[in-house]
């Protein structure tokens, strides 16, 4: 049972690169999966209070190469649960609350909401839903 939770510490590209390659060499390179900006960890359906409706980045994560500020979790479901989840963006620094422009990720208040909501919500998410109803596709893509 559990769930994995990796981040690219800093936002490291390199660091999400050699975590994707992890995780498909464990379960696939199809298997992981963008989850949707609908799925139970954005906007829990049980527990609407705890909508994410706003995803707020730090300065270093708001730069040119940048056109999409949507979330960009990923996750892996194995045997009807969320085994893995994976972000691009840095959580941790957030969750520390770090305020610095060397950091590509979440805003602190933002990895608070993302990191409590994943808590919150793994319970309730079974067999029968995937990721968030996640589609394939880059990071941040929704499936549109």
């Amino acid at each position: 049972g559990g769930t994995l939770f990796i981040d690219a510490a800093g936002g490291s590209a390199e660091f999400y690169a050699s975590v994707q390659a992890m995780v498909a060499e464990i379960w696939g390179k199809s298997n992981l999966k963008a989850f949707n900006n609908g799925c139970q960890i954005y906007k829990p359906t049980d527990k609407p209070a705890l909508a994410i409706e706003k995803f707020i980045y730090t300065i270093e994560a708001k730069t040119p190469h940048r056109t999409n500020y949507e979330p960009s979790l990923r996750g892996v479901v194995d045997n009807g649960r969320i085994a893995v989840i994976v972000s691009r963006e840095d959580v941790t620094g957030g969750l520390l609350g770090l305020h610095t422009r060397t950091i590509e990720g979440y805003s602190p208040e933002t990895a608070y909401k993302i990191m409590r909501n994943v808590v919150m919500t793994l319970g309730s998410v079974g067999a029968s839903e995937e990721p968030g109803a996640a589609t394939q596709g880059s990071p941040g893509e929704t499936g549109k």
